[in-house]
């Protein structure tokens, strides 16, 4: 299903949030998404080194933080690497930890982070897909008028912004009714799929859309 504005909105502005560093630098870089992933691999793997069952992983990026007293941090995560981990497999909540958007990063994903959330080497958080992806929603296709000047920070991470952007423009880029009873009758089959590494469009939206289909078809 097409669930366009709170995909662009939340889920992106919340991935792109939760990498932005001082002066535009990412927390998260590029050399240690080898270090997380082998980390994942190792604690969920079940086959040919890849996590089979990504839903059942209980990873905690913790178990591979820096201790206190590494004179290197090469093959391990800070605390704010850890923290940054945690808020992109946790997915877009707001301040009372309720999901705005039924996606997250998935265990087993990190190698394809670079370059939606984490830049290439060197580079800013700026040369990532997801803030160009939110801000443009958030300017230009979630209210009814134009904003140029709106940022990443405006993005309103509540209830009552959820209701009033889902409200004003919902309707026009979202396709989530799960009545699929006139298709059905019309002789349609649907067959659905999606990769479970997906970095741009969370598995788990798809899911969600399939569940409210199965719960109002039966």
């Amino acid at each position: 299903a097409s669930i366009t504005q709170p995909l662009n909105v939340w889920y992106q502005g919340w991935n792109a949030l939760a990498n932005a560093g001082p002066n535009g630098q990412p927390i998260l870089t590029a050399d240690k998404l080898p270090v997380l992933h082998d980390a994942v691999v190792k604690a969920c793997g079940q086959l040919n080194g890849l996590v089979m069952d990504p839903m059942t992983c209980t990873f905690d990026p913790a178990s591979i933080q820096c201790p206190a007293s590494a004179t290197s941090t090469a093959n391990c995560l800070t605390a704010a690497q850890v923290t940054v981990v945690r808020k992109l497999y946790e997915g877009p909540r707001d301040a009372h930890g309720t999901l705005m958007y039924p996606g997250w990063q998935l265990p087993g994903s990190e190698l394809n982070w670079l370059p939606w959330v984490v830049p290439a080497a060197g580079a800013s958080t700026a040369t990532t897909i997801d803030p160009g992806i939110a801000l443009n929603t958030i300017r230009y296709l979630a209210y009814p008028g134009i904003d140029p000047r709106l940022g990443l920070t405006d993005i309103p991470f509540t209830a009552a912004g959820f209701q009033q952007i889902m409200n004003a423009t919902g309707n026009t880029f979202d396709a989530t009714n799960p009545d699929l009873s006139a298709f059905r009758d019309a002789g349609g089959k649907l067959l659905i799929y999606h990769g479970l590494a997906d970095p741009a469009i969370s598995p788990i939206g798809t899911i969600a859309y399939y569940q409210a289909v199965e719960d109002q078809m039966g």
